[in-house]
């Protein structure tokens, strides 16, 4: 099961403000979509399942070349970006659900079969082995899961500071290992290619990079001077802007579903 601070972190996104600065952040790294939307199998008349869409990383896309995408995305915040955008870039071929993924009704929220299931870094369910069951009954095509293997930078700041702020230990979700388990486990045996992913964050100044750190820790100010320290080595001056570039490794497990 999910800890509380996991869940925390699931909830990162639901203001605006956050999912405006995470799409911004996607649109400074566009080779990322572009090299994710090339793995995919699909027709202009295939119907795609987007789990966890944030504001449309994949969906917006994707709506362009196919039927149907159906986008499930729980954060207030993403889900009302998301909509603005497909609003505003789409032929109108987008529904989207704003719940969780456990918490989906499969024959009231969903109109399936889907050609295609993704769930892209999204993978942060209480019961992994149910929400993979729920993708299987909604799909007559392929699964694509993808999901970090590893601590990534931001993980390791709230390694560092969840307990000196909230008192408790932060705990990362599971990871691709753990993925790979249940799978496993359910008698899936997945196609599986780890990728070096990495994108890049820039600030007007290091007092606006603490700032996004502090929200994040959703902390006060007088945390500022530990975040600082944290955050010192790994930003760079470049053209005027404080460059964060992090690297992580990712993990895809995609296979064809037989249900």
């Amino acid at each position: 099961m999910i800890s509380r601070s996991q869940g925390e972190y699931a909830l990162m996104w639901d203001t605006k403000e956050k999912a405006e600065k995470y799409l911004q952040m996607m649109e400074q790294n566009p080779d990322r979509v572009q090299k994710t939307l090339t793995l995919f199998s699909f027709s202009p008349d295939s119907r795609i399942l987007d789990i966890g869409a944030g504001p449309g990383t994949l969906s917006i896309p994707l709506s362009g070349k196919v039927k149907h995408v159906t986008a499930v995305e729980p954060a207030k915040g993403m889900a009302e970006l998301l909509k603005e955008r497909s609003q505003k870039e789409t032929r109108g071929n987008i529904n989207i659900v704003q719940k969780r993924w456990e918490d989906i009704d499969i024959q009231k929220d969903l109109t399936p079969p889907y050609d295609l299931v993704i769930a892209s870094y999204s993978l942060v369910m209480p019961d992994l082995k149910q929400a993979i069951e729920n993708m299987q009954k909604v799909c007559s095509g392929e699964i694509w899961l993808f999901w970090m293997a590893g601590m990534n930078s931001w993980e390791n700041h709230m390694k560092k500071l969840w307990p000196v702020i909230h008192g408790k230990t932060f705990t990362s979700p599971p990871k691709a290992d753990v993925l790979f388990n249940v799978l496993y486990q359910m008698n899936i045996y997945p196609n599986v290619s780890f990728t070096e992913m990495g994108h890049v964050k820039s600030f007007s100044s290091i007092e606006e990079a603490v700032e996004e750190t502090r929200k994040n820790l959703n902390c006060s100010p007088d945390y500022d001077n530990q975040i600082k320290e944290l955050l010192l080595p790994e930003l760079v001056l470049q053209d005027g802007k404080y460059i964060n570039q992090e690297r992580y490794k990712s993990v895809c497990f995609s296979w064809k579903n037989e249900a």
